[in-house]
């Protein structure tokens, strides 16, 4: 029986208008807070407020706009999402006072939430039903690739044009190439009209309208495992700094990402005609291997050189990316799978808050963490935070969830 076709013209546009999405995120969120810093002459806490204000926007469009993408429809949202980061990032390349800032750093934060659901939702549709699993690990590459590239980018406009606004000019003429895209993006009426809520739901704050409760389990598994992530991510660099391993900081995510890269799809395709089991065990020991070699860089460096931490440093680089990437994808791909199309949106919405409080959270109680006993042993905490998560994947998510 010969397959679906998976990359139509559809998948590869909404696809490409989540990198944009993702690279806006990285491209801005790497520097701002050096941005506020020089140009407002702040301190570094108030300076960082202006990555918080953008992940309370995010959190705020989960919790209070996510019950809204099915009734408005995937691609409206996306479309709306857009606009707004058009409109935020072109505001940036304008001297505004630091408080505007903030309130433009907050819608910019909506957007952002408002595009993950909906892209995700849109994709789903634009997929063939039985490659799921498959089309949902290209998809989540997306952000992968953002992931390496935002960062990478960011810092070398900044360095060779001495200059922040570089980065703002560049991510608002992608937003502007998103928002044309969107124009192209067709999906299949039977599709669209199967995503439509059968029934007009009124606004409602209920905890059942703006969570879907069928997802909890995924989401609260993602919330532990990224607030490993972002742990991982803010000390990282600072981590390696103190050991000397800067050639190494410097290509860690890339090596992140290219692992990422490779297994995803496979994963994916595996999971459309297999059980997740084996690839959410895999993944959450991966990341707790990977911490342990977190914690045990300093200790081969100490003892041995920076040759063989450098080597324990990027094997635990190439383990996160297989594990905390698959774990996302094949979530995302599980949920696609369980959740009707017409409540798509809510669902999606609900995942991504998992994964955005766990953001959110990481830094602050990773950092009390780092204060309190050191980097190594902070990343040794993490470990045992990924043993909790696999327990509670045995314990709720596989009986929940039937894997």
């Amino acid at each position: 029986m010969e397959k679906e076709k998976l990359w139509s013209k559809s998948f590869i546009l909404i696809t490409f208008v989540n990198f944009i999405a993702a690279l806006n995120f990285w491209l801005l969120n790497v520097e701002m807070t050096q941005f506020c810093y020089e140009t407002y002459s702040l301190n570094e806490s108030i300076a960082a407020s202006a990555i918080t204000v953008f992940i309370v926007g995010a959190i705020f469009t989960r919790l209070l706009l996510g019950q809204k993408i099915d009734d408005w429809g995937a691609k409206f949202a996306l479309t709306v999402s857009m606009i707004g980061f058009t409109v935020c990032t072109s505001i940036y390349i304008l001297p505004i006072p630091f408080a505007v800032l903030l309130v433009v750093r907050f819608i910019h934060g909506i957007a952002f939430g408002l595009a993950g659901g909906s892209a995700t939702a849109l994709a789903i549709l634009a997929l063939p039903k039985s490659r799921l699993g498959e089309g949902i690990g290209y998809f989540t590459i997306s952000m992968a690739l953002a992931s390496g590239i935002g960062p990478f980018v960011s810092i070398l406009l900044s360095t060779v044009f001495d200059s922040f606004q570089m980065a703002f000019v560049c991510s608002a003429v992608s937003c502007v190439i998103g928002l044309v895209c969107m124009i192209f993006i067709k999906i299949d009426p039977a599709r669209v009209e199967e995503a439509k809520p059968k029934e007009k739901k009124a606004y409602s704050l209920k905890l059942s309208s703006i969570i879907y409760v069928p997802v909890l389990p995924l989401a609260t598994l993602l919330l532990a495992t990224y607030i490993c992530t972002s742990g991982l991510v803010s000390f990282m660099t600072m981590y390696a700094s103190t050991l000397d391993l800067v050639i190494a900081a410097n290509i860690f995510f890339v090596i992140y990402s290219i692992v990422m890269i490779i297994t995803r799809p496979l994963t994916g395709k595996y999971c459309d005609t297999h059980s997740p089991n084996r690839i959410f065990i895999a993944s959450l020991a991966c990341v707790i291997i990977g911490m342990v070699l977190m914690f045990s860089t300093y200790l081969v460096t100490t003892n041995f050189g920076l040759i063989a931490g450098s080597i324990t440093f990027l094997t635990a680089a190439a383990l996160f990316g297989f594990g905390i990437g698959n774990a996302q994808s094949v979530a995302q791909g599980q949920i696609a799978k369980i959740t009707p199309a017409n409540e798509l949106g809510l669902a999606n919405s609900t995942f991504f808050l998992g994964m955005d409080v766990g953001s959110g959270l990481g830094p602050m109680l990773i950092g009390a963490v780092v204060m309190a006993i050191g980097y190594a042993n902070a990343y040794l905490a993490l470990a045992g935070l990924a043993v909790i998560t696999i327990i509670f994947y045995f314990t709720i998510c596989k009986k929940y969830y039937k894997f």
